[in-house]
């Protein structure tokens, strides 16, 4: 490919010439609202094709700028934009025009930045077809493999279980839950957060042969008492689906399992994301779930409070989401789409691969009967 923009940080190029460019690139040709790009011209990594920066910026007709102080690249065009956020480790992050962050798939190259051509194109409102008149050499071509999700609920001390708890099977006792990562530290494996898990299946990013995405539902604090410390304590990371209207002590209800609360949030973000298992539709009328059982404006409603909340919290920069009680339809998967999630994980069970709908991937339930070797077999089978 040779029109590539080098994005370096200051120890690096300067960024200046990023502003200069002029022209659409001859390997493109915008017909209507549909861009037609020539294969030859894009790249490819895994199985989606990749374009630069600068061939994004031209092709769209939009104004590229560097912005020195905050170190990122900006595409606007008139009724929209993109921020491409530099970290001093290369790595870099999407925004969109609220500068949040997005899932949109993206990588550097020798010193060269790439976004995924359908992620970026349909950001912009842009159809596209890609004609295919060249063979293209891959980018570290792989196959992206099944990536276990282990599915967590509430830990408890096992002195403590009532016969009631020992039948409920969203309760662990948490000597398990330490049992467990203690494998999966003895035996190396590389907790991934959901960004990595897109990406992967994106073709943008390999993860290491050993990858456990390990995830938790209803925000128990619990999770913050004994799963926090010894994630911690193994540098794990963790991702957490809470109901936003549920945190404590705002909302403290007798009788109900204590929930998190935001100071008790705000100091496990080292080790935990947080993203929607809604505002306040975990409930269930007569074994269906409020998200199926309730008016589509009234979900809709509780999805973006759950969102708004989380955005005001400062956890609000990626949107992903949890079935409550592992239920959804067509309609449900349309409305997240429309409210901008850009992942879901339901309570299937098996791993998540990339066959799977990025809005139905498939978990994995660790139950209280489960055997540490069953534990080892479930990560280990394909």
């Amino acid at each position: 490919m040779n029109k590539k923009v080098l994005l370096a940080l200051p120890v690096m190029v300067s960024m200046v010439f990023l502003l200069y460019w002029t022209g659409p690139a001859e390997s493109f040709e915008l017909v209507d609202n549909s861009v037609v790009v020539e294969e030859k011209y894009l790249t490819i990594k895994g199985e989606a094709y990749f374009i630069s920066i600068r061939d994004l910026a031209e092709k769209l007709g939009a104004k590229l700028s560097w912005e020195q102080e905050k170190q990122r690249v900006s595409i606007k065009t008139n009724e929209t934009g993109l921020w491409l956020q530099l970290s001093p480790n290369l790595w870099t992050d999407v925004l969109n025009k609220d500068l949040e962050e997005t899932y949109m798939a993206s990588f550097f190259s020798e010193d060269h930045f790439y976004i995924e051509l359908d992620d970026a194109l349909h950001y912009f409102g842009k159809d596209y077809q890609v004609l295919k008149n060249t063979v293209i050499p891959p980018l570290n071509e792989y196959t992206p493999k099944a990536v276990p999700i282990l599915m967590y609920h509430h830990l408890m001390p096992r002195e403590d279980m009532s016969e009631t708890d020992l039948k409920n099977g969203a309760i662990l006792p948490k000597e398990n839950f330490v049992a467990q990562m203690s494998y999966l530290h003895q035996n190396n494996y590389t907790t991934i957060t959901l960004r990595d898990l897109y990406q992967y299946f994106n073709g943008s990013k390999e993860l290491p042969a050993k990858r456990v995405l390990i995830t938790f539902d209803d925000g128990y604090q619990s999770n913050y008492i004994y799963a926090y410390p010894i994630l911690k304590k193994y540098g794990f990371v963790g991702t957490q689906f809470i109901m936003t209207g549920t945190i404590e002590p705002e909302n403290i209800v007798a009788g109900v399992i204590p929930k998190f609360s935001w100071d008790e949030i705000n100091k496990s973000q080292d080790v935990f994301e947080f993203h929607s298992h809604t505002h306040d539709l975990h409930y269930l009328d007569q074994g269906k779930s409020y998200v199926l059982a309730k008016d589509l404006e009234l979900v809709r409603q509780d999805l973006k409070l759950s969102l708004k909340t989380l955005k005001e919290r400062n956890l609000g920069r990626k949107k992903a989401f949890s079935y409550p009680y592992g239920q959804y339809n067509a309609d449900i998967i349309n409305l997240l789409q429309e409210l901008g999630f850009n992942m879901a994980v339901t309570v299937k069970p098996g791993k998540a691969d990339k066959n799977q709908s990025l809005l139905e991937l498939k978990r994995i339930n660790i139950t209280r009967k489960m055997s540490l070797s069953q534990f080892s077999d479930v990560l280990n089978s394909r």
